[in-house]
């Protein structure tokens, strides 16, 4: 192993950069996040939490810091809805977080949602750790003896009164927070008989035939009750329907329910007539004037159907804005109007507490009012990112990035770029790394050039292609006490070509695999010619503190990494590897300039014990960008004073001084 000293100290140690570049690219949103909440900013830290989530939509411990960030500030519907998304991805690569499920079951209870806590507290009380158990089991009989007790009790007054619909109801409440849907459905509807004109009881029985499968029954109570007068019953029916319009036969089963209905018959009548069905159409509009002779459009549509002139010439009245048809043609649908500034805050009190349905609802409304507005158009976008609709999401951080109002632009900006490499199916990479030491008196350049297919992802793994090359200036060295002409090489000098997967674990840890063929670039090395095959996996962790991404915020920071490689072509060997960093991030200076001085700790430690690959070294350095470069570009200065660890055949002294400086820079496209 003596003629293979490069694969030590900084070679193995930057084999992993490429696929740290997610995580320790200046701007990292997460890093942003962390130094907010660290400074106590939660707001920021908020908006941070955000980007970093819409960034990494697949890491679930990002909605969990969100969660917890948005608990301190109060927004306990949205930091449920975050737990909720967590455990969701939690549950596809088979983790049982259960910390985070009794977070959230408390959060659903606290937020009116005993029905799903209820669910959470049961599940749990009979697995898990035992605390896990003691406290769900204490949860539960909190929520679930109180209903006990309530349907007894209700029960006993409907023995009592039959005839009194309330207690029917508040039975039926009590039985679906229960879960005894059945019990619940058959009060429900008997309050329902009992009370016809009460339509908030068709959005609770529609609520628990969805739950017992009975979904076309329940679409029908559900699609009667969002043509209620009352807007508050109507907004309560939309928010449990699908976001398409309704079918045809939708209507007929709603109309079967609620005969009297008066907007739902003439809605169908004209979408009828929007489908060129004109017979259906005019029976529908005659069965309405029937009921409602008063009611002048259904009575001016007819006269029209008839071959009539309207009453009033270039009067004909229509019920309201145009929807889509299920053939795909438009249909008039009465839609109350609301003015640009309250679609905007219903909107944005929507997207707040949770409501992605209505928000998206709201805003849309908004911009057609006030087209061009850019809170509007960058609200659109998260809140079609929050739905999943991440292709038309994009779309509108594109609009609001030409904002000129500039927090707006910036935001946009960045969620964009964010939201746009994930939506590619391959995202390509590139990092570059030239260094001088003064340790080898050589200058060292390693490089890569990766391929990630992004839609080829499966279960956390990114399936790559990699182009590294590894290569010094002085290509081989003379020690003392080797032969004349010979020495250890350097570096690998040589590229290598390999396919590979990684999988992140966590936001900062990660693993990876790969397998290819080393090609050298000098007559004298192994892995000439045909190449020499080369097989790589490791582990590596990186995780910084406070004032760490350098990018105009001063403070305290601290950075830490490790990592963990075997690698095949050089006796099966396997390096250890660790870093810690302590600085002070300046203010910016004149011209742009950002500094961080910082002192360094690192440690290298390999399996077969050799001197080249078991040392430590210490000593300040100092990291520096300026404003007229790109931001992915940062020089570094480091001055250490080492000492080998393993000193057999070492044909060094035991300690040594090094100067190092180096350049980084890597792109994603």
């Amino acid at each position: 192993m003596r003629n293979r000293l490069p694969i030590l100290l900084i070679g193995l140690c930057f084999w992993p950069a490429g696929a740290l570049l997610r995580a320790t690219e200046p701007g990292d949103p997460g890093d942003a996040a962390y130094a907010a909440l660290r400074a106590g900013n939660l707001d920021r830290a908020v908006e941070m939490f955000r980007l970093a989530v819409a960034a990494r939509p697949d890491t679930p411990h990002l909605h969990k810091d969100l969660a917890y960030t948005l608990l301190k500030t109060g927004e306990r519907e949205e930091a449920r809805d975050q737990f909720a998304e967590a455990l969701r991805i939690d549950a596809q690569i088979g983790i049982n977080d259960e910390q985070s499920s009794l977070e959230y079951g408390f959060l659903c209870f606290e937020t009116k949602r005993p029905i799903e806590a209820r669910r959470i507290f049961l599940r749990w009380k009979n697995s898990g750790s035992s605390r896990t158990q003691q406290t769900a089991a204490a949860a539960f009989e909190n929520i679930d003896r109180p209903l006990r007790e309530g349907i007894e009790r209700w029960k006993a007054a409907v023995a009592a009164a039959p005839d009194q619909w309330t207690a029917h109801e508040e039975l039926a409440r009590l039985a679906e927070e229960r879960d005894e849907l059945d019990l619940a459905s058959e009060h429900y509807q008997t309050a329902m008989r009992l009370r016809p004109a009460e339509r908030r009881l068709m959005i609770d029985l529609a609520r628990v035939w969805n739950q017992q499968g009975r979904s076309r029954e329940a679409m029908a109570l559900l699609l009667a009750a969002s043509r209620s007068l009352s807007p508050r019953i109507s907004e309560m029916a939309r928010e449990l329907m699908p976001a398409r319009y309704p079918y045809p036969y939708e209507f007929e089963d709603a109309l079967a329910v609620d005969p009297d209905n008066r907007d739902l018959r003439r809605e169908y009548a004209f979408l009828l007539l929007a489908m060129g069905k004109n017979v259906e159409a005019r029976q529908q509009f005659e069965s309405q004037l029937k009921k409602y002779p008063d009611d002048r459009v259904s009575a001016q549509q007819l006269r029209l159907l008839s071959g009539m002139a309207p009453e009033q010439p270039g009067s004909r009245l229509t019920p309201g804005p145009a929807a889509k048809t299920p053939d795909g043609s438009s249909a008039p649908v009465p839609a109350p109007a609301l003015d640009a500034a309250s679609s905007k805050e219903m909107g944005l009190k929507s997207y707040h507490r949770g409501y992605m349905k209505d928000a998206l609802r709201y805003l849309q409304a908004a911009w057609e009012e006030k087209p061009g507005d850019p809170e509007v158009a960058l609200q659109l976008g998260w809140t079609l990112n929050m739905l999943k609709r991440d292709d038309e999401a994009v779309q509108w951080f594109d609009r609001a990035r030409q904002s000129d109002v500039a927090e707006v632009a910036r935001e946009a900006d960045h969620a964009f770029r964010n939201l746009r490499g994930l939506r590619r199916p391959v995202r390509f990479t590139v990092w570059t790394m030239p260094m001088y030491s003064s340790r080898w008196d050589t200058t060292f350049l390693y490089s890569q050039a990766k391929l990630e297919f992004v839609h080829l992802k499966k279960r956390g793994f990114q399936p790559y292609i990699s182009l590294r090359w590894y290569g010094d200036t002085r290509m081989r060295e003379t020690m003392p006490g080797d032969g004349p002409g010979s020495g250890p090489m350097l570096s690998d000098s040589a590229v290598m070509l390999a396919a590979g997967v990684n999988r992140f674990l966590t936001p900062r840890l990660f693993v990876w695999a790969e397998a290819g063929r080393a090609f050298s670039y000098l007559g004298n090395n192994p892995a000439t010619g045909t190449g020499q095959a080369d097989y790589r996996g490791g582990a590596s962790y990186l995780r910084g503190w406070g004032a760490v991404a350098n990018n105009g915020e001063s403070g305290w920071f601290t950075e830490t990494g490790g990592d963990a490689v075997y690698v095949s072509r050089y006796n099966n060997n396997f390096l250890m590897y660790g870093q810690a960093r302590r600085g002070y991030t300046l203010s910016p200076l004149k011209g742009g300039f950002h500094l961080q001085p910082m002192w360094n700790f690192n440690w290298t430690a390999d399996a077969e014990r050799q001197w080249w690959g078991n040392f430590a070294e210490t000593g300040p350095g100092v990291r520096v960008r300026w404003d007229s470069l790109p931001p992915n570009v940062s020089l570094r200065m480091d001055v250490l004073r080492g000492a080998y660890l393993v000193n057999r055949d070492n044909p060094h002294r035991p300690n040594f001084w090094d100067l190092r400086a180096s350049l980084w820079y890597a792109i994603t496209r």
